[in-house]
């Protein structure tokens, strides 16, 4: 599609039973390109949805029978669900090395203040 993401997991090695595969832990979804697809266009006279009348040869109208070398099909956009962000799965599908989502954020950042003394010589 052109989407742009990032992908978290690790890669399963193959074997004689299956290929080659990853599994994964967490995607941010960097980009969402749009999603276009093409219509035959609607009749001049009648507003009918024209038919292709082959390769090169333009499109004709089943039911009035116009005929046109002329017209294009006409894009359409369809608007997307998925919008960029991270997404993880569901807690029950975690792994036991992964960090659940209520503590992300939640790094320690200062060394302890204190040590106690009978675990730690420096």
């Amino acid at each position: 599609m052109g989407d742009r993401v990032r992908v978290y997991g690790g890669v399963r090695p193959a074997s004689s039973k299956h290929g080659v595969t990853v599994n994964l832990e967490k995607i941010d979804v960097l980009e969402v390109s749009e999603e276009i697809f093409y219509r035959n266009p609607k009749c001049p006279r009648c507003g009918a949805r024209m038919k292709s009348a082959g390769k090169g040869k333009g499109f004709k109208c089943p039911k009035c029978g116009y005929r046109s070398l002329s017209l294009k099909k006409t894009p359409v956009k369809i608007p997307r669900t998925l919008k960029p962000g991270t997404y993880i799965p569901p807690p029950r599908a975690y792994r036991h090395l992964m960090k659940p989502p209520q503590r992300i954020g939640k790094e320690k950042t200062k060394p302890p203040t204190k040590m106690i003394p009978k675990w730690h010589n420096p």
